[in-house]
């Protein structure tokens, strides 16, 4: 398994066709795209039975925190996505990404969702 953690600032902002494309257009010289920049990106959010997460986070508490699978495609049993927890304090945003293999995730998932039961 590969471990990521990192820690950044997200700053958010709606911008409209032309303001969108005059940044992209202004930015081109400085940026690269992604590693998966034109890829189908899948995700799977877990919770608890009475869905506390998602419940805190819309209250937008000053710490909160996300449990997710994603993949970068659509995977098949052998391919590998990863296992993602991230938690926000204010405005800072930490991450711990680990990579494991899908058809291991499904096992998890299935532990996971007996045990609780």
């Amino acid at each position: 398994m590969s471990q990521e953690v990192f820690n950044r600032i997200e700053k958010k902002y709606l911008l409209n066709k032309t303001s969108t494309e005059e940044l992209i257009k202004r930015i081109s010289d400085y940026i690269k795209p992604g590693e998966y920049p034109y890829t189908k990106i899948c995700n799977i959010y877990y919770d608890t039975e009475n869905n506390e997460l998602i419940r805190k986070s819309i209250e937008k508490p000053i710490y909160k925190e996300k449990i997710r699978l994603r993949s970068y495609g659509i995977p098949n049993k052998k391919d590998k996505v990863f296992l993602e927890i991230k938690k926000k304090f204010k405005r800072d945003s930490y991450k711990k990404k680990d990579k494991i293999i899908i058809k291991r995730s499904t096992k998890l998932s299935r532990k996971w969702r007996y045990s609780k039961q």
